[in-house]
């Protein structure tokens, strides 16, 4: 056997650095990182997989409020040749589905530890801790203050929203809807005729064992067009729903939220135990909770604004903001607080929000109904 010498011995060395620095740049070339896609795949291939990422996310209900932008983004940034730009943002588009998915695990565990939720707790037990804990939380409060939220906490509010209700921005509204509900349909039939008398907004959301869904103010409106041959309102963009639902909240001022779930309809409960685990479930790239806003931080300031109470906090709707600038519904403002926590929101009127609606209101059945509102 030959005698190797030290050249020899260099050489090997060399020859090993080099296969190990080769080793190093393929795979740093071939890694996918955090998000799964290799950095050798094109453009079609890792947007593909992305995109499949963003459904399975879309299909559990979890996707966040950017994921599609981004991906839609990349397609724009491939197109005029930016490739590392779109790789990357198809890169972070399929990242953010893994960790929405990632969420519903999560979520699993989290519940577990919410002192608030209960996944075999009655509505009925679920009405008493919370009304207890708010209670508690509130000893001066009365039920009347209650629905007031957070103009009920902080003096300095109070006395501004006391000045905002001299002139209240929402009367053009119910002024527009008592006139549409005197306003008969082409066949000759009113509102009336449907609902019996304005003032029954207590009562929404309702069961509908017949189709076995939750039924909104704003659904059963439309229902009433429908069947009288009038066309529906369009949820996201008509302000005559909102004028007849901030007509009929008004006409239903003084009454208590008294929100049923029928006992002998299993369907009814389902919904609203998926109402309540959306509540308490963390979403969103900020990965928060609905309560985690309005149960122990409620009174407390997030930059500018107050949190309110969950307990009362349906009672005031549709409400004037002066953000928006117009009245809207409850379903908007979940819209919103989705956009806020950088979820994607679901559609106005959807069984998700509908179910949410359900076992949010039902929360407050004793307080008294004071809407429309008007609001910050």
């Amino acid at each position: 056997m030959m005698r190797k010498t030290g050249m020899d011995r260099t050489m090997n060395i060399k020859t090993t650095f080099i296969i190990l620095a080769i080793t190093a740049i393929v795979a740093s070339c071939t890694s996918t990182g955090e998000s799964g896609i290799s950095s050798l795949a094109t453009f079609d291939s890792a947007y593909a997989q992305a995109d499949k990422a963003r459904k399975r996310a879309s299909k559990a209900g979890v996707e966040w409020r950017d994921t599609s932008k981004l991906l839609a983004d990349s397609k724009k940034a491939n197109a005029s040749g930016d490739r590392e730009t779109a790789m990357n943002l198809v890169r972070e588009a399929k990242l953010q589905s893994d960790l929405a998915i990632s969420q519903v695990k999560e979520n699993r565990e989290f519940l577990e530890k919410v002192p608030y939720y209960n996944a075999n707790s009655t509505p009925e037990e679920d009405l008493e801790n919370t009304q207890g804990f708010f209670r508690w939380k509130f000893p001066d409060l009365t039920n009347e203050e209650f629905s007031n939220g957070f103009y009920a906490l902080d003096e300095n509010l109070r006395e501004n929203w006391l000045a905002i209700e001299e002139f209240p921005p929402y009367f053009p509204a119910i002024d527009e809807g008592e006139t549409l509900w005197a306003t008969p349909f082409n066949n000759g039939n009113y509102y009336g005729n449907c609902f019996g008398y304005a003032g029954v907004a207590d009562k929404y959301p309702r069961w509908d064992r017949k189709i076995g869904k939750v039924i909104t103010l704003e659904m059963d409106i439309n229902g009433c067009r429908v069947r009288n041959g009038e066309p529906p309102f369009d949820y996201g963009k008509s302000t005559e729903l909102m004028a007849v639902a901030a007509y009929m909240a008004y006409k239903s001022r003084g009454k208590q939220i008294n929100v049923e779930i029928p006992e002998d309809d299993p369907r009814a409960l389902e919904a609203y135990n998926e109402g309540k685990e959306f509540f308490y479930s963390r979403r969103g790239q900020l990965n928060m909770a609905c309560y985690q806003c309005h149960f122990d931080t409620a009174g407390k300031w997030l930059r500018t604004n107050m949190l309110g109470t969950a307990f009362g906090q349906t009672s005031h709707f549709p409400v004037y903001r002066s953000k928006w600038g117009s009245i809207g519904g409850l379903h908007r403002r979940y819209k919103g607080c989705n956009k806020q926590v950088r979820a994607k929101p679901f559609d106005l009127q959807s069984e998700t929000y509908r179910n949410l609606e359900f076992f949010h209101t039902y929360m407050s059945n004793g307080i008294v109904m004071n809407g429309p509102g008007a609001r910050f």
